[in-house]
């Protein structure tokens, strides 16, 4: 007698069957995790690069502020710059000059200008708003004490303004002064160096300025150290 051909019913092949299906499925479910991994992965690398280009491109163009002085015998016939001109020395003379420097990465932003006098931290000048002049003229009784001690020097008064940039590389200079050496009081008790010296440190000159991006901000000083928290920040 002829047998139909019936399905093989047994366990094995149903087996087999199932564990094939299974498989696909989780190859499928970790193709679609590697898949989701990675576009993350993407995500962040790419975040991260960007604040690792904005830390660069902030540290690239960060400011530092220093103020500087130097002083100078000079005989007579030697030129000087003297409030960025050439000037001919008649006579031996003194020399000295105040100025600010930016030896930093990039451009600083003047933010405000205070003069306290030492010791006492009295607050003599402040700058209030942008485009007010920054400027130790502001500093009468400094300009007034500098002026009797020595009636005969020859004062030349810098600055810059508030809101304004100074480049890296740059230097802008705050006072100028020529002091002949005939213009020198016989009843100075000290040279002329040392008593300007002297007259200076009793003052608090503080220029508060930030970087382009408004961070990093800090300040810089001539004289004496003023309050901690003189800038404000």
């Amino acid at each position: 007698m002829d047998l139909a051909e019936t399905p093989d019913q047994s366990p094995n092949a149903d087996s087999n069957g199932d564990s094939g299906g299974s498989s696909g499925s989780w190859l499928q479910i970790l193709a679609n995790y590697a898949t989701i991994l990675i576009a993350v992965s993407a995500v962040i690398l790419s975040v991260w690069e960007g604040y690792e280009m904005r830390q660069h491109n902030r540290l690239s163009v960060l400011p530092n502020l220093d103020m500087t002085a130097s002083w100078l015998v000079l005989d007579g016939g030697e030129q000087v710059q003297h409030g960025g001109k050439p000037k001919t020395i008649t006579e031996r003379s003194h020399i000295f000059k105040v100025g600010i420097e930016n030896t930093g990465l990039g451009p600083a932003v003047f933010e405000k200008a205070l003069l306290y006098r030492a010791q006492v931290d009295t607050l003599l000048s402040e700058t209030e708003q942008e485009g007010d002049r920054i400027t130790l003229r502001d500093a009468d009784s400094l300009d007034r004490r500098l002026r009797r001690q020595f009636p005969e020097m020859e004062l030349i008064w810098g600055g810059f303004e508030q809101g304004s940039l100074m480049k890296a590389g740059n230097t802008s200079f705050l006072y100028e002064a020529i002091i002949p050496s005939s213009a020198v009081p016989e009843t100075l008790d000290a040279s002329p160096r040392t008593r300007m010296r002297q007259m200076f440190n009793q003052y608090s000159f503080v220029v508060c300025y930030c970087s382009v991006y408004g961070e990093d901000c800090a300040h810089a000083v001539m004289g004496a150290e003023p309050p901690p928290d003189a800038c404000g920040f």
